[in-house]
């Protein structure tokens, strides 16, 4: 009877022994499981920080093209305007020398005449 007492009494001690490891074991991983969770939380907060400060990117992305867009529409209108008012310009210009050379013309035959 002894002997079954004492193995009885081993066996309880190691039982015991292995609830409190697996107590620890389980506490660990419940731990672990609360940091991980926390370390998913904070994970996704920060995605959503980043994502909503990609979208506030392209928005003002996207602003700057609209503006550059409609200055680089405008210079390219008062750079047009610019071009046709040198045309008419240089029109002016020949047709300015035209009549210079015309009345210059003129004036020799008048001397000329003059002259006679």
């Amino acid at each position: 009877h002894s002997s079954e007492k004492s193995l009885s009494e081993q066996q309880r001690m190691d039982l015991e022994r292995d609830v409190s490891k697996g107590a620890h074991a389980i506490k660990a991983l419940h731990d672990q499981s609360a940091r991980l969770t926390q370390d998913c939380e904070r994970l996704q907060s920060e995605l959503r920080e980043s994502h909503q400060e990609r979208q506030l990117l392209e928005q003002q992305m996207e602003r700057l093209r609209t503006d550059y867009e409609k200055r680089i529409s405008l210079l390219e209108e008062q750079l047009e305007a610019l071009r046709t008012q040198r045309k008419d310009h240089e029109k002016q210009i020949t047709l300015l020398q035209q009549e210079l050379a015309s009345s210059r013309a003129d004036y020799e035959r008048l001397e000329a005449d003059f002259k006679q």
